[in-house]
């Protein structure tokens, strides 16, 4: 009965088991020339994923501001891309995380550097 009980009381206690979202991420990349950064998010799934959390940062971890976002609060499914970007300076590496919920199962992203005259410098996957 003892053992029924302590069962019972971890259950309640536990609660039910929350969704986490997943961060989707680049590694830094660096390249010279680079006036911009733009990250990518395609979801091929058959529904909606909320998106948050997107951020592209500089080597010390700083957030760069961004100067549009297309994501919004929802991407739907069926192959929609979304992107977000920043004017960057030429002297730091840059990455890209992202939060999808309820799951990155068939959401892919990418992340590019650019010159000012957007040409594409370097590239990294979101993963």
């Amino acid at each position: 009965m003892r053992k029924v009980l302590l069962a019972l009381t971890v259950l309640f206690w536990a609660g039910p088991a929350q969704a986490d979202s997943t961060t989707l991420a680049s590694g830094p990349i660096f390249s010279a020339g680079q006036a911009s950064a733009v990250c990518y998010i395609a979801n091929f799934g058959p529904g909606a994923v909320t998106v948050s959390n997107v951020a592209i940062k500089n080597q010390n971890g700083v957030a760069q501001v961004l100067i549009g976002n297309t994501c919004g609060v929802a991407l739907a499914g069926n192959g929609k891309v979304c992107d977000f970007f920043s004017a960057i300076p030429a002297n730091n590496a840059f990455s890209c995380s992202v939060s999808v919920d309820p799951s990155a199962q068939f959401v892919r992203g990418g992340f590019e550097l650019r010159t000012a005259t957007q040409k594409s410098l370097a590239n990294a996957t979101l993963q």
